[in-house]
């Protein structure tokens, strides 16, 4: 499945959309990033008298647990975001090896 990161003129810097041609297009926001080897990122998506929130935290490294994780775990902690319910995924690619990533 392909789709489409890209930024809109309705939301500021580090704001984006997610567009895959099978569900409906979310707000992104990158809440904090190095750059370099991690980034914290959230979406929130109010429809019809209901609100989900999604949290993801994004490394270079498969790694689940280490200085990505305790960062924006800081970041959403001072967010109002409950990192404990957090859970890790395993995300296997289909042509080059397993990933895993945390989300909300």
């Amino acid at each position: 499945m392909q789709g489409k990161i890209y930024p809109t003129k309705d939301f500021p810097a580090a704001h984006m959309l997610i567009d895959f041609p099978t569900v409906f297009a979310a707000p992104y926001e990158v809440v904090e990033t190095d750059y370099d080897s991690y980034s914290c990122v959230y979406s929130c998506i109010e429809m019809s008298g209901y609100k989900a929130e999604f949290g993801f935290v994004f490394s270079r490294t498969p790694q689940t647990s280490g200085p990505a994780n305790d960062k924006c775990a800081s970041v959403f902690r001072k967010n109002g975001v409950d990192f404990a319910l957090f859970m890790t995924l395993l995300i296997r690619r289909m042509c080059l090896q397993s990933l895993e990533f945390t989300s909300l």
